[in-house]
């Protein structure tokens, strides 16, 4: 019964707002919105078409409107030219033929005004044409008093009428034995010998008219036994659009001629309503053509599945056709003007119905709002704007898109000054205190007609773009902490009064110490000759090598051998020969990268594979091994991609092995022409060997190896750090190299809001001694803060004196009550 509700819901709200293709706020309350927008359009080759859009600004400002064209800007040519009245103008409409370009594509209006601009909703241009049948009808036998079906496919644009001609003549319309579908199918019921012959359909639009193959009907003498039912035809699948009429075939054999019914299978939510009452759910339709259903004017309650019964005698046969109906986006609810004052939230509402559910997407400028943290959109697809400020006036479109078009509204957001607006803060500096760690002070803010200052929001976010990450305070000074290692990130500041946030100060970019990499380079192996093997491996991706490479270090053994022999190399190599190597002996080969900061100490060894490869003796063949590379495409499967050799070394194909923990599965016989393979149902999270070799009638080639730990795929593309319970508290580094923090009982908050911080200020008269019973262990003590709110507990950092590297950094938590702590080795 909900179910019923909700579609009921639907076709009311599609009946009330299907008018307001824009959806928008009244254009009159926005500083600029359109007054016409372009519609749909399905073209013919040649002819001239004119697409009209005009917007309007507040005070009569002039607008300028452009065009795009599959999201790029349209500029005028000879054939296209925007027009006085900012209407687009074909001369003559190209469809795509021999090469040429066609016209078809999405297109939309952009109005800019001052510093606003808008887009119209998305139209699409379609070209009249028509092209070769996909699918031809096919000779088939059919038994008197049974059925017959043929059915032919064409994509054309409109869509074409289709008619059947019987050796050449059309069919008439009016017999009743024939039912013609305008999908392409015809139905021959109760076949008599007079209707064998050559049959085809013939499509026909405004841009042509085709015919398609024939194919013969042949007629066999009706059956004298009885046969049970069987379907010989029914749609598996039907979607519509809202309001068109929906045919579901069933055509089906047998004799006695068997009795066609249909039911509607009820949804999952009507399910148990009408089991409480004994009832079948509703279904809509009449029966046609001896057993096909036909619904007009279908809305989305007409949705679900259908079966068809085909009953003879004491035989059943039955099908499922599923009934899809697709409605355009409407709007439920469109975002309304917001004017907030500076360093408020705005938000954002926008909400709209369809099927398929409509995807909505938020834009500025005409172009999508990143999600960057001050400005997110929620799991709900609201916009919401964290601690506004002067530059994010402006318009802002909300566009809800599925497969029948989109819909467009407008909202516009505004900010309130206040005449106690503090001052932005002043000379940012910036200290990198280790490579996760940047120190910024600043000037502090002026009171601004007796409202004292009373925090401070520092805001920082990767310059390359991603999460702005934001941290509250009432100091002139904050420490960004949990950074990526060698990257760099923008900061500004914000200062806060009790009436008012200030503007954002001036940027400041610094890049954070460089780190030892947390990984380590693919290796590949080459087999040269009996005591040379080529070792090559892949430059480290940024994000791995936390700084830049300076020196690899190549780590070779026999074969599980204790002894492991170090090689240095510059760090702009990638491949390195090591010779006076022992034949037919096995080898273990790794490479660990290094920056300034030194080498990786305390990865895992399941992070640091080794790479195995067998020598081969002198008698083995010179043939080079093919160039390989890996791609994983899911965290089972990986794909194995090569080169293919000359032809003149004559070799009859590849031999693959792959291996997992040194068990080798193998060899794949792959044929000369192939220069790739998948392999699939691999173990995820786990490192493999590939090996490959040619080989050909008298002997096998050198081998390669390459190794690829296959990594899991994660549900998103990027991960989002929570926020820390501890942000509106000041952490504050000391001259004894040891770091305290205070930390109260602030519920944690998608984003702070600097009027409700109660800033706890750092610790006061730090000092620290050896411990007198442990030589290495330091006694750490501090004054509780005057405010005392609510604390809960202490937190120390500390580190080796003059080190940057974020590895060696430790932290420690001391109760609430205490105001000492002993700091361990």
């Amino acid at each position: 019964m909900e179910t019923q509700v909700l579609f009921i819901s639907l076709v009311l709200t599609i009946a009330i707002l299907g008018v307001l293709a824009s959806g928008v706020t009244s254009w009159d309350d926005l500083s600029l919105g359109f007054t016409e927008e372009p519609n749909d359009v399905v073209a013919e080759r040649g002819s001239s078409v004119l697409l009209n859009c005009s917007a309007r600004a507040r005070d009569g400002a002039s607008v300028n409107i452009s065009w795009r064209r599959n999201g790029a800007p349209l500029g005028n040519s000879r054939r296209v030219n925007i027009l006085r009245n900012s209407s687009l103008y074909f001369s003559r409409v190209l469809s795509r033929r021999k090469g040429r370009e066609s016209d078809a594509g999405y297109y939309q209006c952009v109005a800019r005004s001052g510093n606003d601009t808008i887009v119209s909703r998305r139209i699409k241009f379609l070209v009249a044409g028509m092209a070769h049948f996909s699918h031809h009808p096919e000779p088939l036998s059919a038994e008197e008093g049974g059925a017959a079906r043929f059915q032919c496919q064409i994509k054309a644009v409109p869509t074409p009428a289709i008619t059947w001609e019987k050796n050449q003549t059309a069919l008439p319309q009016d017999n009743r034995r024939l039912t013609i579908f305008p999908s392409g199918v015809l139905q021959i019921h109760d076949v008599v010998r007079g209707d064998a012959g050559t049959y085809r359909c013939v499509a026909t639009n405004s841009a042509n008219q085709r015919a398609s193959n024939g194919a013969e009907l042949s007629v066999q003498q009706g059956p004298r036994k009885p046969q049970p039912p069987k379907i010989i035809a029914a749609y598996r699948n039907v979607t519509r659009v809202i309001h068109e009429t929906a045919e579901l075939e069933c055509l089906a054999s047998g004799f006695p001629k068997p009795e066609i019914t249909w039911m509607r299978e009820a949804h999952e939510a009507e399910s148990q309503d009408l089991l409480g009452k004994g009832e079948e759910p509703p279904m809509r339709g009449v029966v046609f053509g001896g057993g096909n259903l036909r619904i007009e004017n279908v809305d989305p309650r007409d949705a679900g599945a259908y079966v068809c019964t085909a009953t003879s005698g004491s035989r059943v046969a039955l099908t499922t056709t599923q009934l899809v109906v697709h409605v355009p986006p409407v709007f439920i609810q469109t975002p309304s003007n917001q004017k907030q004052p500076t360093g408020k939230n705005i938000r954002f509402i926008c909400e709209a119905d369809g099927v398929p559910a409509p995807r909505i997407t938020w834009l500025r400028g005409g172009a999508p709002v990143k999600n960057n943290g001050r400005i997110r959109i929620t799991a709900q697809q609201q916009l919401v704007i964290a601690q506004s400020i002067t530059s994010d006036v402006g318009l802002y479109q909300c566009v809800a898109e599925n497969v029948l078009g989109a819909i467009v509204a407008t909202a516009e957001a505004s900010i309130k000054i206040s005449r106690n607006q503090p001052d932005p803060p002043r000379n940012l500096r910036t200290v990198s205190v280790s490579s996760e760690q940047i120190s910024i002070a600043w000037n502090p803010s002026s009171a601004r007609n007796g409202f004292e200052i009373i925090a401070y929001s520092l805001h920082y976010t990767p310059t390359a773009g991603g999460i702005e990450e934001q941290q509250v305070g009432y100091t002139t000074t904050l420490t960004a902490s949990e950074l990526q290692p060698f990257t760099n990130y923008t900061f500004y500041v914000v200062a806060y009064n009790s009436e008012s946030a200030s503007q954002h100060s001036a940027t400041m970019t610094a890049l954070t110490d460089e780190d030892v990499p947390n990984g380590v380079p693919s290796v590949t192996l080459s087999t040269i000759d009996p005591t040379t093997l080529q070792v090559a491996w892949d430059r480290l991706p940024p994000e791995v090598a936390r700084g830049e490479i300076t020196q690899y270090r190549i780590e070779y053994r026999q074969n599980d051998h204790p002894s492991v022999y170090p090689v240095l190399v510059k760090g702009d190599s990638l491949t390195y020969h090591l010779t006076e190597l022992t034949p037919r002996t096995q080898y273990d080969v790794r490479v660990l990268a290094g920056t300034r900061t030194g080498f990786p100490t305390d990865l895992p060894e399941k992070q640091q594979p080794w790479v195995s490869q067998q020598m081969p003796d002198w008698n083995a063949s010179n043939i080079p091994p093919p160039s390989m590379q890996l791609v994983q495409l899911n965290v089972s499967a990986l794909q194995v991609m090569w080169e293919t050799p000359p032809p003149s070394l004559g070799i009859t194909g590849y031999k693959l092995r792959y291996a997992l923990d040194g068990q080798l599965t193998g060899p794949i016989l792959i044929p000369a022409d192939i220069n790739q393979w998948t392999l699939t149902h691999l173990v995820p999270d786990s490192f493999y060997e590939v090996r490959l070799q040619t080989y050909s009638d008298s002997v096998d080639g050198l081998e390669q190896v390459r190794g690829l730990q296959l990594q899991p795929v994660l549900m998103c593309s990027a991960s989002i750090r929570a926020s820390s319970t501890s942000l509106p508290c000041v952490p504050t580094t000391i001259t004894t190299r040891l770091g305290l923090r205070a930390t109260s009982r602030s519920e944690p908050q998608p984003a702070i809001d600097p009027w409700k911080v109660k800033a706890v200020e750092p610790p006061a008269r730090v000092t620290c001694e050896k411990a007198h019973l442990a030589a290495r262990s330091i006694r750490l003590s501090w004054r509780r803060p005057l405010s005392a709110r609510n604390i809960t507990m202490y937190t120390i950092r500390y580190n080796p004196l003059h080190t940057k590297n974020a590895s060696l950094t430790r932290y420690l938590t001391s109760a609430h009550h205490n105001d000492h702590n002993q700091v361990g080795p």
